[in-house]
């Protein structure tokens, strides 16, 4: 994960390590903190 990290941030792109892991703690965990509809938002703007 850190060097997929430092991938994104050559290509301009800034992740937070601390946010990254607590989403995907959540994933795991069943509890994301974001609803179906905000998901689909997000990744349709990527």
């Amino acid at each position: 994960m850190e060097n997929s990290l430092k991938e994104q941030e050559k290509l301009g792109i800034k992740l937070d390590k601390a946010q990254l892991i607590a989403g995907v703690q959540d994933a795991f965990a069943d509890k994301s903190k974001l609803s179906d509809q905000e998901i689909e938002t997000d990744s349709a703007g990527l």
